[in-house]
């Protein structure tokens, strides 16, 4: 049964990478930089946190500058990103956060650390969800981690990589798809996801005809799979028909990276 699954996952890896080949998103090496930029682009257009992002450095040249400023400065910085009251506290907790624990303002030294231990260590930071953490992991660390953003989720409950009734949010998904994706798939996975279901498998009316992964979507209809019918159905993944019992983890039922 788990060679079948990873068989099965490594096909579907193997398609979306013919497709897409993992394009560039604009992530960061600098596990600050990145945390700092993941706070900005929340509840905004990503045209707006690039601009606020960009003002911020603007003004602040460093991060050290940052956590001395104002919060009323770094408010004014980012303010097209919105919400920046709140996402100006964040940053300065965040920085401020990692200054004491360490006494400076770097992160590098964590290339150092079991991918687990990063991750658990990033979770402990002020604002710094699952998610969050998992990004930073993959981007700045280039751990073999899947993030789980919506477009990720998506594409993979269509693809039976997810059972049905995995919350989006969380450790738990994280974990589920991890498990269930091939060692050194997870991260080229999760970019070439996003690019499937931004080009094609959209939410609301994906286009399925002419789809690369149309032989191995198991989605209702070929993919017009929604929340509510996630809510109340739970599904073997290689079986969409199929209801039982849904794991709490991945194949292999732990947490990815030792």
């Amino acid at each position: 049964m788990i060679a079948q699954c990873l068989a099965r996952s490594a096909a579907i890896c193997a398609l979306l990478e013919a497709t897409y080949r993992q394009p560039e998103l604009g992530n960061s090496q600098d596990p600050i930089e990145e945390l700092v930029y993941i706070v900005l682009s929340t509840m905004t257009t990503e045209a707006n946190y690039q601009r606020a992002f960009a003002t911020l450095r603007e003004r602040f040249p460093t991060w050290d500058a940052v956590v001395a400023a104002p919060v009323a400065a770094i408010e004014d910085a980012i303010r097209i990103g919105g919400l920046a009251p709140t996402k100006a506290q964040r940053i300065q907790e965040l920085l401020q956060r990692i200054r004491d624990h360490w006494g400076m303002l770097d992160l590098s030294f964590l290339h150092a650390w079991p991918t687990s231990e990063i991750r658990r260590y990033l979770c402990s930071l002020p604002g710094v969800g699952f998610k969050a953490a998992t990004c930073v992991t993959a981007y700045s660390f280039g751990r073999d981690v899947c993030p789980v953003d919506t477009h990720t989720y998506r594409v993979a409950i269509r693809l039976g990589l997810l059972p049905l009734g995995t919350p989006e949010l969380g450790r738990r998904s994280h974990v589920a798809l991890e498990q269930n994706l091939p060692a050194g798939e997870r991260l080229g996975f999760h970019i070439n996801a996003i690019a499937h279901g931004r080009q094609r498998c959209h939410l609301e009316r994906p286009r399925c005809d002419g789809c690369p992964l149309l032989d191995v979507c198991v989605a209702p209809e070929h993919g017009r799979y929604s929340r509510r019918e996630a809510a109340s159905a739970v599904a073997n993944p290689l079986d969409i028909n199929a209801q039982r019992e849904e794991p709490t983890a991945g194949i292999g039922g732990a947490e990815v990276g030792g």
